[in-house]
């Protein structure tokens, strides 16, 4: 099996761009992110899927901040 990386967008800080995540996921030379609900999603869907294809990524997961179990 093969291991394959991705960077997450949860280390984005606040006013941070998509662009951002995804120019330092190629720097890395990684494969994939990890993009966080809503906090990555300042852009529309289309044009999110539109970079990431441009830059040949993929997304490895969607998270949110919710939390399952919470009392």
């Amino acid at each position: 099996m093969t291991m394959r990386l991705a960077i997450s967008g949860g280390e984005l800080t606040e006013g941070e761009s998509i662009m951002e995540l995804i120019d330092l996921a190629c720097s890395c030379a990684v494969e994939g992110v990890e993009l966080w609900y809503p906090k990555n999603f300042t852009e529309s869907v289309d044009l999110i899927r539109t970079r990431l294809a441009d830059a040949g990524l993929s997304v490895a997961a969607i998270a949110s901040g919710t939390e399952l179990g919470r009392e």
